[in-house]
């Protein structure tokens, strides 16, 4: 089994999409193996978003999701597991975000906050999956 971290944002929890999100990832045929909601520190956010560092955005997001609770959730599934998760949220810009997605459908805004975190490879899930759970 293939695993993934999925991070149901602030915006998420505030527009009560919780259950709907986690419905979209079940009837993929996605498994919820692990979940929980917390407020998580600010260095565990750092790090999740350690690669964009340097970018404009970096200290809003690492403000917005420390200050804020989240959901994570371990996925897992049969195989390609990353792929189908990162093609049912849809693109990082929910502009672009095609229609059906979970972005294209319910995100307004790229940052801080797209409703959704989840991770991109392999080596992206092993590590951010230490870092929550």
């Amino acid at each position: 089994m293939e695993k993934s971290l999925v991070l149901l944002k602030p915006e998420a929890l505030r527009r009560n999409l919780v259950g709907k999100l986690i419905e979209r990832l079940e009837r993929a045929g996605l498994i919820v193996e692990e979940l929980k909601m917390s407020q998580f520190d600010r260095e565990v956010i750092a790090e999740l978003y350690k690669e964009h560092k340097d970018k404009s955005f970096f200290d809003d997001i690492v403000s917005h999701m420390s200050e804020n609770k989240i959901v994570a959730i371990v996925i897992k599934s049969e195989g390609n597991t990353i792929r189908k998760i990162r093609k049912l949220i849809g693109s990082t810009d929910p502009i672009e975000a095609a229609p059906g997605t979970i972005r294209g459908d319910f995100a307004f805004k790229m940052e801080p906050d797209n409703l959704i975190h989840a991770s991109d490879s392999q080596e992206a899930a092993k590590r951010e999956l230490k870092l929550f759970f």
